[in-house]
């Protein structure tokens, strides 16, 4: 299994390109893959990373992330298959894809979060709880590409609003591996 943040780096700047000894034959973190580490952190640097935590980005370790992909039931991103736009139930800018968690792991290592992880955060029962790299909310990305910062919710419509907000497929959706 390999992280979406390696599979859309080869699209995201013409100039910079990722390794191209890495392998999707094999796990994200093979002995194999491991050797294009540092040639990939080259590339990217901190790209999938906020820049308030640049400095966190040791020169010798893997790059890291904070941003993660919101997966399974209630979401485009329950099969193997990328969604297409057309699978966003409701206006993209309106739906969250992505979110800003204060841990951080390897950009490669594939690991995402729920619908409930994510409002956990947007709306966490302790608000002095630490959900976000920024005081007060968290930044997340829409859909149609617009990032935004999200105040943490404080009532209940704010919670359902948000919850709406994350739950980008129609119940029950069945999606084709086309």
């Amino acid at each position: 299994m390999h992280s979406w943040r390696q599979l859309v780096s080869s699209n995201l700047d013409v100039r910079r390109h990722p390794p191209s000894n890495y392998s999707l034959d094999e796990p994200w973190n093979s002995p194999g893959n491991q050797k294009t580490e540092t040639e990939f952190k080259r590339a990217f640097g901190d790209t999938f990373l906020c820049p308030k935590l640049a400095s966190e980005n040791n020169p010798s370790k893997p790059a890291l992330t904070c941003y993660r992909l919101i997966t399974g039931p209630g979401t485009v991103f329950i099969k193997d298959a990328p969604p297409k736009l057309s699978d966003i139930a409701g206006d993209p800018s309106h739906k969250i894809m992505l979110i800003e968690v204060p841990s951080l792991i390897p950009v490669r290592q594939p690991k995402d979060i729920t619908v409930q992880q994510a409002i956990d955060i947007l709306a966490p029962s302790n608000p002095e709880q630490t959900i976000s790299n920024h005081r007060g909310g968290a930044l997340v990305a829409m859909f149609d590409g617009s990032v935004l910062y999200l105040p943490l919710a404080e009532d209940e419509n704010t919670r359902a609003e948000y919850l709406q907000m994350l739950k980008s497929a129609e119940p029950n959706m069945i999606r084709r591996n086309d």
